[in-house]
């Protein structure tokens, strides 16, 4: 939570890229209790899941996310 210049309160959110536990698939999240994963549908307590990159900007984190996948597939196949 910031203060804008005209002194009204801004929520900030936080982008989390996490990885589902049981399907292994990557997504970005900005809940903070519980996640729902959008490829095999478990829910999952957020304390429990490894958060791979954290950033304020969506964009940002679209990018990180991008990247870790891109160096995941260059692992499987070398």
């Amino acid at each position: 939570m910031c203060k804008s210049e005209a002194g009204s309160t801004i929520f900030m959110r936080e982008f989390m890229i996490v990885g589902c536990p049981i399907c292994k698939n990557l997504q970005i999240t900005t809940s903070k209790k519980s996640m729902k994963c959008k490829y095999c549908g478990r829910i999952t307590n957020m304390n429990k899941l490894k958060v791979f990159y954290n950033s304020s900007s969506h964009k940002d984190a679209l990018k990180a996310l991008y990247q870790i996948r891109e160096e995941k597939a260059i692992k499987i196949f070398f």
